[in-house]
C-alpha cells in the first residue's frame, strides 16, 4: 500500500519549531494549506527530490509563518473539526 493518504506527523513538530520542511506532495497535505515554509515535491522521484534539495535556500522569515501555522493546527483544533464533522 502507498502512503499517499498518510499525514507526516513530524510536519507539525518541525513547524512548531519554525523549521523548514521539504515533503512529498501528499493528498493529505492539501487540506492543511501548509504555506511557503513547506516545500512540496510534486513527484516522488529521485530527480524531483534532487532538484528540490538543490534549490533549497533557508529563509529565516518563514520560521514565524511555520510557527503561526502550527498554532492553528493543534490536536485541540483538530478535535474541534472532527466534532463538527460528526455533529452534522
Amino acid at each position: 500500500p502507498s502512503g499517499a493518504y498518510s499525514c507526516p506527523m513530524k510536519l507539525f513538530d518541525y513547524a512548531r519549531c519554525g523549521l523548514p520542511v521539504i515533503v512529498t506532495a501528499l493528498p493529505s497535505l492539501q487540506s492543511l494549506e501548509v504555506g511557503p515554509w513547506c516545500t512540496q515535491v510534486t513527484s516522488p522521484t529521485r530527480a524531483a527530490w534532487s532538484e528540490a534539495l538543490g534549490n533549497f535556500r533557508y529563509q529565516p522569515e518563514r520560521a514565524e509563518l511555520a510557527r503561526e501555522w502550527s498554532g492553528q493546527h493543534t490536536w485541540a483544533k483538530r478535535a474541534e473539526l472532527l466534532r463538527a464533522a460528526f455533529n452534522r
